[in-house]
């Protein structure tokens, strides 16, 4: 909307409010004006039906007729439409209704043309409405062609609307006049302006929205609202506002509503969904608590309690809450679904899967209970019933960005990588700030060998997120791959800055400072990777890589049979530990090692071979190649057959 909702309009210059002596005001003002005049009246539709009626029952010696607006004037001319309606119904008082009707058409024209928000709010010619405009523009057509009263019936904010944008017109006012609601009147009032069904919102016209949130601006600047009721009016603001994507004015709208002490249940519920959406969950749950305190068989209550304490990280206290809802209604399949999401955090995937299949059974098409259990089904390594519940929950809610993530993350899982990238940019383009759909869709694109690619990706996650240490040190990893070395131990002392105990960030340091030839350096990143993480076979076996270039073999040998208790089957540390055994003279071991490494991994092992002969000599790359090719050709099918007996 163009005006601020929570702006106060000065009416000081109006004397205090008696509703008789204001009738009796608005009626000297209008018997006393002869040919033409402009006189406002600020009142509820209703209000100014029965101010019509008495004025012109008290108006006898003058003819009075009502022109009423039930839609936007074209090109907002209400010249022309008031002197063709005067040349057919000819009178000396104009009662006009509806004029606001132009500026709600307008609001949402401007909107649906392109303007930002910014251009709608500003108060130049540009950002006047045609029919406000018009009315500065024809001020002297209307006092010398139509010698007659006007007297415009308005809301509140179209009184605002005049006192900015149509400044000339509005100065030649005789008066305004303001009517206040009764108590009485405005109950019903303010049960029409709740917002009864929240989903709805979005499927109700946008100048209906516009018109509602009017209104309830108007009910806002009422003195005779209690505090329950001023709370329950920011907060239906705000939903309507959230509704219309005005996402200053909904937040502004809810931090007032915060301000107001409430003890309604039903406040203090709507309250607490307030501090949620702002994330203040321990806020969330003292409002919560006050409602049980009140009603505890408001299911509704603990559903949104079991919500904030799982945002807080308080899992069991969570599913507890989620648990004394269902005691009231086990029907609720949002409930079952939400419980089973915090089981999963728990890692008691069964538990998660059966109370997903719950909601399931319920509402057999509710996309997030089917995540849930693809979720559970992949904690318990059933991966292939994960991506089938991860696919039907896509069948359902297809622009759901964390299903595709969660799709995404299995197929990483799976080595499926291709997939897997798909799969973060259906996420991404549904979602660009998610930024671990870029992190992981950087790492599946490093695995497919798309470094650079990978780096963009994880800058990508890094500029929503520059404190992302993981993609600071994934990053590194690939820069190390395309021998960028130097950006990657930067990359890796950035991941560090963040968060000094991230072993993968000690590795990819000193992986780069090996390739540099510092070999000092990259041992002490080295050990202090595996000081942070002991039981990583891999940081072992760049150690025992690092000490072979270093000379250093018998350390060497000790990181290789570090990294073999880990992992018995990698066969590149038992060829790498035959060659520091080589250098120790351990011949009889050397055999050993090479035998196992061929045994496991023939093919590997020949290229580790000859990658190593053409690392050391490369002027005779080409005939080691050749070798290489001959080798695989008519060695590897002899190994594979040895290998073979062997396991026999």
């Amino acid at each position: 909307m163009v005006l601020d909702p929570l702006e106060h309009l000065d009416l000081s210059d109006l004397p205090d409010y008696d509703a008789d002596q204001e009738y009796q005001a608005l009626l000297r003002a209008v018997r006393r004006q002869q040919g033409f005049g402009i006189i406002f009246v600020r009142c509820s539709p209703d209000r100014g039906d029965r101010l019509i009626k008495d004025l012109t029952r008290d108006l006898p010696r003058k003819r009075c007729d009502v022109l009423t607006l039930t839609e936007p004037l074209p090109e907002g001319d209400f010249f022309s439409r008031a002197e063709s309606f005067l040349a057919e119904h000819p009178a000396d008082v104009v009662f006009v209704q509806g004029l606001e009707h132009s500026l709600l058409d307008y609001e949402e024209t401007k909107r649906q043309s392109g303007w930002t928000a910014a251009e709608s709010r500003g108060y130049s010619w540009k950002g006047v409405p045609p029919i406000l405009r018009n009315l500065n523009q024809q001020r002297d057509k209307f006092r010398n062609q139509l010698p007659v009263c006007f007297v415009f019936l308005v809301p509140l904010f179209l009184v605002r609307y005049l006192t900015r944008r149509a400044p000339d017109f509005f100065d030649w006012r005789s008066g305004v006049f303001e009517f206040r609601e009764e108590l009485a009147s405005i109950e019903p009032k303010l049960e029409e302006c709740q917002v009864a069904d929240i989903d709805g919102l979005s499927d109700i016209p946008e100048q209906e929205r516009v018109k509602r949130a009017l209104e309830i601006r108007d009910l806002l600047e009422n003195s005779l609202i209690n505090s329950e009721q001023k709370f329950r009016l920011f907060y239906d603001l705000g939903l309507i506002q959230k509704a219309n994507g005005d996402k200053d004015s909904h937040q502004k709208s809810w931090l007032k509503a915060c301000e107001i002490e409430v003890n309604e249940s039903k406040n203090l519920r709507f309250k607490g969904n307030i501090f949620s959406f702002f994330k203040n969950y321990q806020d969330a749950v003292d409002s919560y608590d006050k409602v049980i305190e009140i009603n505890p068989k408001d299911d509704g209550t603990w559903f949104e309690r079991g919500f904030s304490l799982s945002n807080l990280g308080q899992l069991e206290k969570a599913v507890s809450s989620y648990d004394r809802a269902l005691e009231i209604n086990d029907l609720s399949y949002r409930v079952w679904s939400d419980r089973g999401a915090v089981l999963n955090n728990l890692g008691r995937y069964e538990e998660a899967i059966a109370s997903a299949q719950k909601a399931i059974e319920i509402a057999p098409d509710h996309a997030h209970a089917w995540y849930v259990k693809g979720f559970g089904q992949k904690g318990l390594g059933q991966y292939e019933e994960a991506k089938e519940s991860y696919e039907t929950a896509l069948r359902f809610q297809s622009d759901a960005a964390y299903i595709w993530y969660g799709l995404g993350s299995l197929l990483t899982e799976l080595g499926r990588h291709e997939e897997a990238v798909s799969s973060y940019d259906k996420a991404l383009d549904i979602n660009p700030d998610r930024y671990y759909a870029w992190y992981d869709r950087g790492k599946s694109l490093a695995k497919l060998g798309r470094l650079e690619e990978a780096i963009t990706s994880h800058d990508r996650a890094l500029t929503i997120k520059p404190d992302l240490y993981r993609a600071l040190s994934s990053k590194g990893a690939s820069l190390n791959n395309l021998g960028r070395y130097e950006e990657a131990i930067e990359a890796a002392n950035q991941a560090i800055q963040v968060s000094p105990e991230y072993d993968h960030a000690w590795y990819v340091k000193g992986f780069g400072q090996w390739r540099l030839g510092h070999y000092q350096a990259s041992i002490d990143s080295l050990d202090k990777a595996v000081d942070l993480e002991p039981n990583w076979w891999e940081y072992w076996y760049q150690r025992g890589l690092i000490f072979i270039s270093a000379k250093y073999y018998t350390e060497a040998v000790f990181s290789y049979d570090k990294a073999l208790e880990l992992d018995p089957d990698a066969y590149q540390v038992w060829y790498n530990r035959s060659l520091a055994l080589g250098k120790l003279k351990r011949f009889q071991e050397t055999s050993k090692s090479i035998g196992k490494a061929l045994e496991l991994n023939p093919e590997g092992t020949i290229d580790l071979y000859f990658d190593g002969l053409m690392t050391r000599f490369p002027r005779l790359k080409r005939i080691f190649l050749f070798m290489k090719k001959i080798a695989l050709k008519f060695l590897l099918p002899k190994l594979k057959d040895e290998s073979q007996t062997h396991k026999v």
